[in-house]
């Protein structure tokens, strides 16, 4: 039996050990660094969301938690969030750019509806109501056929 050694590098060290190993089967050793590759480029080109997305979520759950907001708000916000971009409870470490930016569009949203009932003086659950009825609105500018809930 042949023992198996796993190992988690970074791209600069992939790039390193890519130009020094080389395999039995040239065509799969090819198709694998090439498969690394674009994984790697993929992981690059959703940085800059990933980036924006966490700032944006601080400022939205900031904005519910001045409204006073209790622990099921949070949790029925997360909730909302997840049913439109299609992520589970947790999932959104592994969230893809599109994900990402539908989230950080939705923030946005949230911001503007609670600084709205903050102004208005109207309680985290309405608040919520308002959010959940704008992201609905965003939904359905996205597409007529996305309905959060249904």
């Amino acid at each position: 039996m042949r023992e198996h050694k796993y190992a988690l590098l970074n791209e600069s060290q992939f790039d390193f050990m890519c130009r020094i190993v080389r395999g039995r089967n040239h065509e799969q050793m090819t198709q694998f660094k090439l498969d690394v590759t674009k994984a790697f480029s993929k992981k690059r080109a959703a940085e800059p969301i990933r980036r924006e997305y966490l700032p944006h979520y601080h400022e939205s759950r900031d904005a519910l938690r001045d409204l006073g907001a209790e622990k099921h708000h949070f949790i029925n916000l997360a909730r909302t969030e997840n049913r439109l971009t299609g992520l589970l409870t947790g999932e959104r470490a592994s969230a893809d750019e599109q994900q990402l930016g539908l989230l950080v569009c939705m923030q946005k949203i949230e911001q503007a509806a609670f600084q709205d009932a903050i102004d208005s003086g109207l309680s985290a659950t309405q608040a919520l109501r308002e959010v959940s009825k704008r992201i609905e609105q965003f939904a359905s500018l996205m597409s007529p056929t996305v309905r959060i809930g249904g």
